[in-house]
């Protein structure tokens, strides 16, 4: 998914947060899904960091440039582990 964003023009705020593995995630959906089910945040603070632009709108306006910023770092860990894993 992550590969077709690089290719797309996704959004750099994918990139914000280190990408979790397939099996990590799909052990998750098992997980939740077995329970009441609900809406997971992965990592928990986005949940938080969610909630909390929801309440005060104003807080994603301001955050987004450093989250930007999170994200091209994200986004040039990430082709540089691609560009190795296809040495």
């Amino acid at each position: 998914m992550l590969e077709q964003e690089t290719t797309d023009g996704g959004s750099i705020l994918n990139f914000v947060n280190k990408p979790l593995s397939a099996r990590h995630v799909a052990n998750l959906i098992v997980q939740t899904s077995a329970g009441k089910g609900r809406e997971v945040f992965l990592p928990k603070l986005d949940g938080v960091f969610a909630h909390a632009c929801l309440i005060m709108p104003w807080l994603l306006r301001i955050t987004t440039p450093l989250l930007e910023k999170i994200g091209r770092i994200g986004l040039r860990r990430f082709q540089e582990h691609k560009a190795i894993s296809n040495e």
